[in-house]
């Protein structure tokens, strides 16, 4: 018997944190919205081929290089927007992963 344990806590940030928070969301949204689009235009353009997280990785360590705003985002956190992206592009494709 495997035991479920989870602990919850509640966040009080500070205006500081909380604006922090607040820019990382947004930069996390935008890695998003940036990998997906790569990823649809690499379907359309090369017959069906897909991206997969750890090159989009290699390609934002690259980023990270030249624009501050996702030097501002911890590296991990964009790595695991990028893992979570391929997770969902991989239950888009899958017929037994419906939506909903």
């Amino acid at each position: 018997m495997k035991a479920n344990t989870a602990a919850r806590f509640r966040l009080y940030p500070s205006q500081v944190q909380a604006k922090r928070l607040t820019v990382w969301s947004h930069t996390c949204r935008a890695v998003w919205n940036i990998a997906l689009a790569q990823r649809i235009w690499a379907y359309k353009s090369a017959r069906r081929a897909t991206v997969r997280s750890m090159e989009q990785c290699i390609g934002l360590t690259e980023a990270r290089k030249d624009h501050a705003w996702l030097r501002d985002l911890p590296a991990q956190c964009a790595q695991q927007v990028l893992r979570q992206l391929d997770t969902a592009y991989d239950n888009f494709w899958n017929p037994n992963r419906p939506a909903g």
